[in-house]
């Protein structure tokens, strides 16, 4: 069922916008489209695309089971904690090291030309484990891979002048990033799909495989075409709306090691690309009530006349800004004049809201989760 609400969405996407590619709605392959690993991975993104998960990266699509098979992966979208792999013990072992280092070991139990593919987690920091990938030769005892990784790491990953590599870094290089391996249901390779490194764009997927050598790209997944992403296709009241915002938001200098206001600011730009790309995946609950955005602004401006008049620039411009998103949607998704008029409402009131963070006595727990008013058959 999924499959087909995938590819008749994308179908009428691509039909309503042909005339023009910088229109283009969905992903598309880039590559060699004949091999059944690009064909897999561009199922996988379609499918994400159509998905209310505000991110691509998760949860993981299964592949068409005719082309491919997931056999390591994240466990979850939130892997902070540590640990965050799951691989099929019969392709990948695991061997952990000691309790002082804490490093995990997933490694292909097969070697296919000369090489195993070897998954190094090394715990770093409160965001999370960092992630490397690599091919190791395949005559290695698997019990030397965690010495075999440290002497590595100690000599900055520099190859010998003469012979093989022992360790050859792949695709990711510690990277909060987590790989996805699938394994093609004809030949029993395996190929790894690079799923982009950040949350707050659509980074293109890419498709690599392996052999004696290193890896390989064979295609890659774009999902905005003409490279435009997120504010910069919305109209100028949209964009107005969102620059008075950004000034009451502030430059958040100075704010240390966690940076609380750039990470709003990149939550933002996730959110703007949501709405100009896949508008029924702007489900993510804000914060704080619009009730408490509209007293904490007004606090904030209080006796400040420069606040008071962008106070008041920010909320003439909430009007003006829903009605060119409404008509932004009908023009780019097909949607009826009531239901984009519907929908434009909650989305300007849910971009306002998420712009600020003010203290809460509920933590915003007590909010309603954001229910998006889009239309089911639209997506």
């Amino acid at each position: 069922m999924l499959k087909r609400l995938v590819v008749g969405f994308l179908a009428f996407a691509s039909a309503a916008h042909s005339e023009d590619s910088s229109s283009t709605i969905g992903p598309v392959l880039v590559g060699d489209e004949a091999r059944p690993e690009c064909q897999a991975a561009l199922g996988m993104a379609s499918a994400a695309f159509v998905s209310t998960s505000p991110v691509l990266t998760w949860p993981v699509p299964e592949p068409d089971a005719g082309l491919a098979a997931l056999v390591l992966r994240r466990k979850d979208r939130d892997i902070s904690g540590g640990d965050g792999i799951w691989a099929d013990p019969e392709v990948f072992a695991r061997i952990e090291g000691d309790e002082q280092s804490r490093m995990i070991f997933h490694w292909q139990r097969e070697a296919r030309d000369g090489r195993r593919i070897l998954l190094v987690e090394v715990p770093f920091s409160w965001r999370g484990s960092w992630y490397s990938l690599f091919l190791v030769d395949g005559a290695l005892s698997p019990e030397s891979f965690p010495q075999i990784y440290l002497d590595a790491a100690r000599a900055n990953f520099r190859q010998p002048l003469d012979g093989p590599p022992i360790l050859l870094p792949v695709l990711y290089q510690d990277s909060w990033a987590t790989p996805t391996i699938l394994r093609d249901e004809s030949s029993g390779g395996l190929w790894m799909l690079e799923q982009g490194h950040f949350n707050f764009w659509q980074p293109e997927w890419q498709v690599h495989v392996y052999g004696a050598e290193g890896s390989a790209l064979l295609c890659r997944v774009v999902f905005s075409p003409d490279g435009s992403v997120g504010l910069e296709r919305m109209p100028p009241a949209v964009r107005r709306f969102a620059a008075f915002a950004d000034e009451a938001l502030g430059p958040g200098r100075d704010e240390g090691t966690l940076q609380p206001t750039q990470g709003i600011r990149n939550r933002i730009s996730l959110f703007w690309t949501i709405l100009a790309e896949r508008p029924w995946a702007l489900t993510a609950t804000p914060y704080n009530s619009r009730e408490e955005v509209e007293a904490g602004l007004t606090a904030w401006a209080e006796g400040v006349p420069a606040r008071v008049r962008l106070r008041q620039n920010l909320f003439e411009s909430l009007e003006p800004a829903e009605n060119a998103l409404s008509d932004f949607l009908r023009e780019r998704f097909a949607i009826e004049e009531d239901a984009a008029r519907t929908f434009s409402a909650y989305a300007i009131d849910h971009m306002l809201r998420s712009y600020f963070t003010f203290h809460s006595e509920a933590g915003g727990l007590a909010h309603t989760p954001s229910v998006t008013p889009w239309p089911n058959s639209l997506h």
